[in-house]
């Protein structure tokens, strides 16, 4: 009997091992019909009623995908803003003209298939055939160089009218014509289809530029052009300019819009990924030593890895070096005494800042920037990890200085304290703020707006906020997300 008994238990334990493996087996005899897939998006009967352009036939806009060898119900999902699934695993497109690379996730129980998905804008490989065919038949078929290239590209980008109706050189050519940024983008565009380096050039701010406004830069053997193809004007063909900088260096007059109207700021419009400044500025003037202040404006049009900032320099004046996302080293001059707020603000990947040994204001300790007497702090690496402890010598917190570090988890700010800026912490990934008993410190708006704070926050009585409101002070949508302490470590309200 327990011989039996023993048996039916073995033969249950062996179909349940099978029963729970099942789906293994399945998994591992998964077919799928594709895992890469070239898409085309269009809209014909705008393309052919609005700009008379024919799409050809069997050019595939969906894909439906199948899974055999498996009974699991597979589970489908798309990264991509363009290419959509459904739970079918049909794969469709979006109509605009829209190029982009996404990836299907096919799921099967705890395994995924991936399937790559190419979309092809067949307007924009229809505007590229256009290009190609004018550079062939004007351009590469000459003996001209680049400087001539470029001449040749202007010439006939300024051909079509300018135009509030398009904003890309897929549009610009489609349209007949188009705005400042796209007449930019084309010739941004046919330079590089000539082995030319090109970018986009923000110039609002510029006398004469309208809101808004851009025009294009362009290396030409080695030599770095601003060229505006974006001027409002009937005239058939529309004016050009090209201008020449030196070394990089050009000289902006800058507009009402500044607050600096009438003056003339210097301007880096060049592609190094190290800039040493002083050597670019013995190109353009002898005087170079008297560059004193860096303003918002000379890095604007550039995304460098490497900074060398001169001796000489006394101002680093606000939001310098904002977004310079590439730029991972700077130095600070011994020469300088002034540095702004939000400076490096939005420099992602920054992840040393070398002081000079000589300067007597500013001092660089483990991915802060303070001042020499560590009662400010200017600025926190945004690579910067970890819980923060505010040494009990800092007094002012300066705005933005902790803006966008995603990787700090706490931050403890002791008494001493008596202010941290406006927006000092926003978009960072704080999960819990302690500000020590007895604080009086005073709170700007949006001190800790939009953080990730979920495991508390301790603000004692005394502490003032300038806006009292929880939604400008911490952000909307974080706000049900912790619970407010007060000092006695009593809950104030969720």
């Amino acid at each position: 009997m327990k011989r039996k008994t023993f048996l039916k238990l073995f033969i249950i334990i062996i179909l349940g091992l099978v029963i729970l493996l099942a789906p293994d087996k399945v998994k591992a005899e998964a077919k799928i019909n594709a895992t890469e897939i070239t898409l085309y998006s269009y809209d014909k009967e705008e393309l052919k009623n609005k700009y008379n352009v024919t799409v050809p036939d069997g050019l595939p806009n969906q894909y439906q995908l199948e899974v055999t060898g498996t009974s699991i119900v597979p589970e489908y999902s798309s990264d991509g803003n363009y290419v959509y699934v459904d739970k079918n695993g049909l794969i469709t497109v979006s109509k605009n003209y829209a190029s982009e690379n996404a990836e299907i996730d096919v799921r099967l129980a705890n395994e995924h298939i991936k399937v790559k998905v190419t979309l092809i804008s067949y307007a924009k490989q229809y505007v590229e055939g256009i290009l190609d065919k004018y550079i062939a038949e004007n351009i590469s078929s000459k003996k001209l160089s680049q400087r001539e290239q470029l001449e040749e590209i202007c010439k006939y980008v300024v051909t079509y009218k300018y135009s509030t109706e398009a904003s890309s050189y897929v549009s610009y050519i489609l349209n007949g014509g188009g705005d400042c940024i796209a007449s930019a983008e084309c010739v941004i565009k046919m330079a590089e289809k000539l082995g030319m380096r090109g970018k986009l050039r923000y110039d609002a701010y510029e006398r004469g530029a309208g809101n808004n406004h851009h025009n294009a830069v362009i290396e030409a053997d080695g030599e770095v052009y601003v060229v505006e193809t974006g001027y409002k004007d009937d005239n058939n063909p529309r004016h050009y300019l090209i201008s020449k900088t030196y070394q990089g260096i050009s000289l902006v007059l800058l507009n009402e819009t500044t607050g600096r109207d009438g003056e003339y700021v210097k301007k880096y419009e060049g592609f190094d990924e190290t800039i040493n400044v002083a050597e670019k500025l013995k190109g353009f003037d002898s005087n170079y030593n008297n560059f004193t202040i860096l303003d918002e404006y000379f890095f604007a049009n550039c995304n460098p890895k490497e900074i060398i900032l001169p001796d000489g320099l006394t101002t680093i004046e606000d939001k310098a070096l904002y977004g310079r996302d590439n730029l991972t080293k700077i130095n600070i001059p011994k020469t300088v005494t002034k540095i702004g707020s939000s400076v490096f603000s939005e420099c992602n990947n920054l992840k040393t800042i070398t002081v000079d040994k000589g300067n007597n204001n500013f001092v660089f300790e483990d991915g802060i920037l303070y001042d020499k007497n560590k009662t400010e702090i200017i600025c926190c690496l945004p690579t910067k990890k970890g819980k923060i402890t505010i040494p009990s010598t800092v007094k002012k917190i300066y705005p933005y200085a902790f803006y966008g570090c995603k990787d700090i988890e706490g931050i403890f700010i002791p008494k001493n304290v008596t202010e941290i800026g406006k927006c000092a912490f926003k978009e960072s990934s704080v999960k819990y703020l302690d500000i020590e008993d007895g604080s009086s410190v005073k709170l700007e708006t949006g001190a800790f707006s939009n953080t990730n704070i979920k495991y508390g926050a301790k603000i004692p009585k005394n502490v003032e906020v300038v806006d009292t409101s929880l939604v400008t002070l911490f952000g909307s949508y974080r706000t049900s997300r912790f619970t407010l302490y007060t000092e006695n470590g009593a809950r104030c309200f969720r």
